[in-house]
């Protein structure tokens, strides 16, 4: 059998008069708790997405640039590879010598618009070599105009 008490009567709701944003089964202090935490929310979503965002362009901004000036010399039993930049900040320059490859990557100090404020920017020379060198006999030297990196050949010829 079926008791009254098993259900619950509801008005009926008037769609041409209801507010579209209220929400017509619940009491007013249920209506703005949730519009709060709606609210809240989205300033939330939208707060981690600029967040975000920001996280990205200094992940970008920090990837190095190419370098695409750099002049070569080739003797017999070496190639050695002038980098032309003024300000590179010593302690960031590394060379990786591989057998038909070399990576160097470094820091530039740029000061902006002659005033204090001074950016790093870093910056990468990828190469990949016709012949084999040998990488522990290969180095590199950085001065205050330049990097130069000395390639020694595994079997002298040009």
């Amino acid at each position: 059998s079926v008791d009254d008490a098993d259900y619950v009567l509801v008005e009926a709701v008037d769609a041409e008069n209801s507010n579209t944003n209220s929400h017509p089964y619940l009491n007013s202090d249920a209506q703005q708790q949730l519009e709060k935490e709606h609210s809240d929310l989205s300033a939330e979503i939208a707060r981690r997405a600029a967040e975000a965002v920001e996280k990205e362009k200094a992940r970008i901004a920090a990837l190095p640039q190419a370098v695409d000036d750099y002049v070569s010399r080739q003797t017999a039993a070496a190639v050695t590879i002038l980098i032309p930049s003024t300000n590179i900040v010593k302690e960031t320059a590394s060379v990786k010598f591989e057998s038909q490859s070399v990576v160097a990557t470094f820091a530039v100090e740029i000061v902006k618009d002659n005033s204090e404020t001074v950016e790093v920017k870093n910056f990468q020379l990828k190469l990949n070599l016709w012949g084999k060198i040998n990488t522990s006999q290969s180095r590199f030297s950085v001065s205050s105009k330049n990097m130069v990196l000395i390639l020694t050949k595994e079997e002298q010829g040009l």
